[in-house]
This record gives C-alpha cells, sequence and structure tokens, in this order.
C-alpha cells in the first residue's frame, strides 16, 4: 500500500511507492479521491544485487528512504500569489476521473 511516510519536509513529502526510473515527473494521485497530490521528483535505487543478479530493489513499508514527491500545492501557491486580485468564487472539489472510479470498483484499496 502506497501512502505518505512524512510530509513535514517543506515543498514535499516523502511517500512508498512502486516506481522505477523513467517515473519522475508522473502524477501521484490521492488513493482515496484519485485527486493530483504532487509530482514524483526521486526515490529509492531501483534495483540490488542478489546471488548475481540485478533484480528489483524490494523495501519493508518503513525501510529504505521512499520517493520525494513535490507537493502541488507548492507549486499551485507561486501563481495564485502573481495572479491579479479577483472576486473569490466558491471553492470546487476536484472530481475524480472515470477511469479512477472504474479502478475503485476493481481494487478494493483503493476505496
Amino acid at each position: 500500500m502506497e501512502y505518505a511516510r512524512d510530509a513535514s519536509p517543506n515543498g514535499y513529502y516523502v511517500a512508498n511507492l512502486d516506481t522505477y526510473g523513467g517515473n519522475s515527473g508522473s502524477a501521484v494521485f490521492n488513493a482515496k479521491t484519485g485527486v493530483i497530490e504532487g509530482i514524483l521528483m526521486r526515490g529509492e535505487n531501483d534495483y540490488v544485487y542478489k546471488n548475481g543478479c540485478r533484480v528489483s530493489n524490494v523495501c519493508a513499508s518503513d525501510a529504505c528512504r521512499g520517493e520525494d514527491v513535490t507537493k502541488l500545492s507548492s507549486i499551485t501557491s507561486s501563481f495564485q500569489k502573481a495572479s491579479p486580485a479577483r472576486a473569490e468564487a466558491p471553492a470546487t472539489v476536484a472530481k475524480a476521473s472515470p477511469a479512477f472510479e472504474m479502478l475503485k470498483t476493481i481494487s478494493p484499496e483503493a476505496n
């Protein structure tokens, strides 16, 4: 199960994610809401040597360094500061995509 391990660092959080090199820049979604929470930036070593072979580095949930995810709020806050003053519109909640809604029906842990 993926989750935020440490949300205290300024501008990013450390998460447990199943990622590999090349995934950097990918959106990181909230598994319960389907809303984008951040952008994957860097993480654990992908492979280790075991018995003379390179294999996927599998870490326990509380082991290894985890992956760093830039908080979307740290990116969007600068846009909000730069935008001209305007009348406040009512807050809206982002709706999950149809694909995410379908995923929830086949993956109970996402509920």
